[in-house]
């Protein structure tokens, strides 16, 4: 079963890691990255700032 890949979907990790020891699988548990958003405003579009300025002509 090595050579099929399978993605599946659970409540939680812990219902995970209990499905995959129940049934004998090898897992790996990888965890989702947390992105940072910086909240952005229009006027950034317009700013001397940036490195890549728009011009409006």
């Amino acid at each position: 079963m090595s050579n099929i890949a399978m993605a599946l979907d659970f409540a939680s990790k812990e219902d995970a890691i209990q499905y995959c020891e129940k049934n004998e699988f090898s897992y790996e548990v990888i965890e989702p990255n947390e992105r940072k958003i910086e909240p952005k405003t229009y006027a950034e579009n317009f700013s001397w700032n940036k490195r890549t300025r728009i011009t409006n002509k």
